[in-house]
């Protein structure tokens, strides 16, 4: 298994974090976290072609349960 680095991704913004972070803190796969973006449960932007999510949606979606 690879091992997640903790420094951000070279083309990442602050406050924007990628699918596999997301995943890991709603504490649902990597291909669920894809499917709430892409079908408009969470918002997203793409950068580099990889979704990247506002931080402050993810941890909205923690509170209210996604």
């Amino acid at each position: 298994m690879k091992k997640s680095s903790t420094k951000p991704a070279k083309d990442a913004k602050p406050g924007m974090i990628g699918l596999f972070d997301v995943a890991q803190r709603l504490g649902i796969s990597v291909p669920t976290a894809r499917q709430y973006a892409l079908k408009g449960k969470l918002p997203f932007v793409r950068i580099g072609g990889r979704i990247r999510v506002p931080t402050e949606a993810v941890e909205k979606a923690q509170r209210e349960g996604i």
